[in-house]
């Protein structure tokens, strides 16, 4: 019986290893883009004068922190009702 106990216990911690590792990396991959769509919205000169270009830079970056922030949700929600490895 012990036996059992330490494989489910050992399935919770290694999923939930899995789990944080691959959200952390989505995060990590959200922020890379809106930096690089924030930085491409200020330094681009036709960025700074097309109101085309601007929109579509502005609608990119609400896209991709709507995602961030859903991804940040999860993952504290995650934190919050697993039970996390002692």
């Amino acid at each position: 019986m012990a036996e059992m106990e330490t494989y489910h216990t050992q399935k919770i911690e290694d999923f939930y290893a899995m789990t944080t590792e691959h959200l952390d990396g989505e995060i990590a991959f959200y922020e890379q883009v809106l930096c690089t769509a924030f930085l491409n919205l200020l330094l681009k000169p036709e960025n700074r004068y097309s109101y085309a270009c601007k929109l579509r830079a502005e609608i990119l970056i609400n896209q991709h922190l709507t995602i961030w922030l859903n991804l940040h949700d999860k993952r504290l929600s995650m934190n919050a009702t697993w039970k996390t490895p002692n």
